[in-house]
């Protein structure tokens, strides 16, 4: 009885400390398995280094790249009428312009209302949805003084690596005629 009681407990012993995680933790979504270095980035891991490499990298700064995101049309709206995004990750936080265009008369002919912008990866999910109150929008004008297009300036905290997924965006409204 002696030596089953030895058995089962020999087991748990060695069940047990199998069993403990064989990573170390270093910080926030990142951790040290095998001498490689980890790192969560977007649900993904990432390799982002080699604790067995005598060679260091040298880093380098990367200057923000400006993203450009081709021209939307907003015909349920206005016939003619389209917007364009232009982006920039900073520091944490994605930066956009949003521009609007063939809707010249959003101030005088149209109730406050409210455009919601979705940012879309390759496969059509959308990673952040950012609402813009027309009523916070910039009119623009040209030399003449007519109004040119109207435009918005905005920050999103998202990470890098759901701004590198960026690839479209799309644009709903919430818009009424002001009759």
């Amino acid at each position: 009885m002696k030596s089953i009681h030895m058995a089962i407990l020999s087991a748990i012993a060695i069940a047990g400390s199998s069993c403990r995680p064989n990573y170390t933790s270093v910080g926030e979504n990142t951790f040290i398995h095998d001498d490689k270095v980890y790192r969560v980035i977007g649900n993904e891991v990432k390799e982002i280094g080699d604790m067995s490499s005598t060679d260091i990298p040298k880093l380098s700064s990367s200057k923000p790249q400006l993203i450009s995101l081709k021209d939307n049309s907003l015909n349920f709206i206005k016939r003619g009428a389209y917007c364009n995004i232009k982006a920039l990750f900073r520091n944490g936080n994605l930066y956009y312009t949003f521009k609007l265009f063939g809707i010249n008369d959003l101030s005088d002919n149209y109730l406050p209302g409210r455009l919601t912008v979705d940012f879309i990866d390759e496969y059509g999910f959308v990673l952040h949805s950012a609402i813009i109150n027309t009523t916070e929008m910039t009119k623009n004008l040209d030399d003449s003084g007519n109004t040119s297009f109207y435009s918005y300036t905005g920050k999103v905290d998202i990470s890098e690596a759901v701004t590198t997924a960026i690839k479209t965006y799309s644009v709903s409204a919430s818009l009424e005629t002001n009759k």
